[in-house]
């Protein structure tokens, strides 16, 4: 691997560190006001023309000339656009509240660009709510130029619920997610998919279904990541694609590689600042073992990642199937090989699930599940630097009461500044090998020291037990947010081990991992 590739990896790294994420656009050209006012009565019923109740006719140009309300969109049905014309060229702002609900929602753009026509979009509603608008001069609050109310319609019988089991945080706290549940004939996956945006309240505020191309299966949503940018980005296995908070899409890479391949960005994806460049997780068909870990099967299935461009172009890949001598097939898990997770007559050797670009841009990590282990591989060779894990390359030092301290079928790995480790530790086959029951699964956090190749426990918090999935994030405020994944309870965690905001959502409602979103209600 040349230097190059080296570089870009750093640039991947710096986006996992990135924390600031601005939720504004600018892409409203698409919308014609001047048409508009010229069609009105073609448009929707749910159309309407708002109050010209405050406008200021002191000829300073904020004269109020006509405003129109536009239907609430599909592609986010928990928004509103407010087209304004005035009299003279202007700049114009806006906010919106809502009976009973303390603090505003600011319009997007927060100010408009100077002209006679303005569009400001409203994002962030929720469901069935009834909103009132006032728009003044930009920079002048008490300069009103038009007030205003609008409703917002129910969603889906199908979209996802949230339920809120205690609410002490001391911030709004956001949740995002990738969402799947089950369609009409009662299947687990990919039948109805949808991204969410939550409130502290369990409100959703943001709604965009996302159904498969017509006539094509549906695969699930995979893992989210919200961008610098405030929009979310998603994987299907088939393209990784953003919508912003307007609900409009843009294919961000097609995933149809010219590799063997089984699918291509499962779980995660990492994106360099510049969104021209993918870190993704792979997995193939290959040589291994079947379930009694001796005999041979050509239908082992194995992963890997690449390193692509938008257009699929794979500039960088690594295998586990060339490092079997390191990484043998008879490390795989029997219990779980048994639930033929690709299907009949598949085996479930790896089962990646988090690649973990490092900052010194040369190496990164693969969390590996169904191998219980997290594995360093050089970018330039492309050689396992060293492997984590029970009975692996280092030891486990400091007091555990377990017999066995080891992270078990971990998920969501992160590498932290100062050498640290930050993980889902689901925790499966603890206890008298019974990988689908247990006491408990944990958030994790260890010190890594690779000099002497030792791993030393810092901090845990034990949640119910989770058999799969699962995720943990650090927030602004310094506590954590744990998500069980499967079991589809999310907690907030302080370092004291109080949770302060615990929530769940139905069993039949999936999201691979959820992720912080920040506020856009203002209080």
């Amino acid at each position: 691997m040349n230097r190059a590739v080296t570089g870009r990896l750093i640039f991947l790294v710096a986006l996992l560190a990135a924390s600031a994420v601005s939720c504004t656009f600018a892409d409203d050209q698409e919308i014609n006001p001047a048409e508009l006012f010229n069609s009105f009565d073609s448009l929707d019923p749910s159309a309407g023309r708002g109050d010209d109740t405050a406008a200021d006719d002191d000829g300073s140009g904020g004269e109020i000339a006509d405003v129109i309300v536009l239907p609430p969109p599909k592609e986010n049905p928990l928004s509103r656009v407010v087209v304004i014309s005035t009299a003279e060229a202007c700049s114009l702002s806006g906010e919106v509240t809502a009976d009973g609900e303390s603090g505003r929602l600011p319009s997007q753009p927060r100010n408009t660009p100077i002209g006679r026509y303005h569009v400001l979009r409203f994002v962030g509603l929720w469901p069935e709510g009834v909103f009132h608008y006032a728009l003044h001069l930009a920079g002048e609050k008490e300069r009103l130029v038009a007030t205003g109310s609008f409703t917002t319609p129910s969603l889906p019988s199908w979209a996802p619920v949230l339920t809120v089991l205690i609410d002490e945080s001391d911030h709004d706290i956001w949740l995002a997610g990738a969402f799947n549940t089950p369609g009409d004939n009662g299947g687990y996956f990919g039948l109805k998919r949808a991204i969410v945006v939550f409130d502290q309240q369990g409100r959703p505020r943001f709604f965009h279904e996302t159904p498969p191309e017509s006539g094509e299966p549906t695969p699930p949503n995979q893992g989210l990541r919200v961008l610098p940018s405030g929009e979310m980005a998603w994987s299907d296995t088939r393209a990784i694609t953003a919508v912003n908070l307007a609900g409009r899409e843009r294919r961000l890479f097609d995933l149809d590689l010219a590799m063997p391949l089984l699918q291509a960005g499962h779980h995660e994806f990492i994106l360099n600042e510049t969104a021209d460049e993918a870190l993704i997780l792979t997995n193939r068909l290959g040589s291994g073992v079947k379930c009694d870990l001796r005999t041979p099967t050509d239908r082992a299935v194995g992963d890997g990642w690449a390193i692509i461009a938008p257009d699929g172009e794979i500039r960088h890949s690594w295998s586990v199937f060339d490092h079997q001598d390191l990484i043998p097939p008879d490390r795989m898990n029997q219990v779980i090989c048994h639930l033929h997770f690709f299907g009949a007559g598949t085996y479930d050797f790896t089962h990646a699930n988090s690649i973990v670009p490092l900052p010194d841009g040369r190496s990164v990590l693969l969390s590996l599940r169904n191998t219980m282990e997290i594995v360093k591989i050089d970018l330039e060779t492309g050689e396992i630097v060293w492997r984590m894990g029970p009975g692996l390359d280092f030891a486990w030092e400091g007091a555990e009461s377990l017999d066995d301290p080891w992270f078990h079928m971990q998920h969501d790995v992160k590498w932290l500044p100062g050498n640290f480790l930050l993980m889902f530790d689901n925790a499966n086959c603890h206890y008298d090998g019974n990988c689908f029951h247990g006491n408990w699964s944990r958030a994790l956090l260890v010190a890594v020291d690779e000099e002497r190749r030792v791993v030393r426990p810092v901090w845990e918090h034990r949640v119910p037990f989770s058999q799969a999935m699962g995720n943990v994030e650090p927030l602004p405020n310094g506590s954590v947010l744990i998500f069980t994944g499967w079991q589809g309870y999310l907690y907030e965690v302080t370092p004291d081990h109080r949770v302060v905001f615990s929530c769940r959502w139905p069993f039949f409602n999936k999201s691979l991992n959820i992720r912080y979103f920040p506020a856009l209600w203002e209080k």
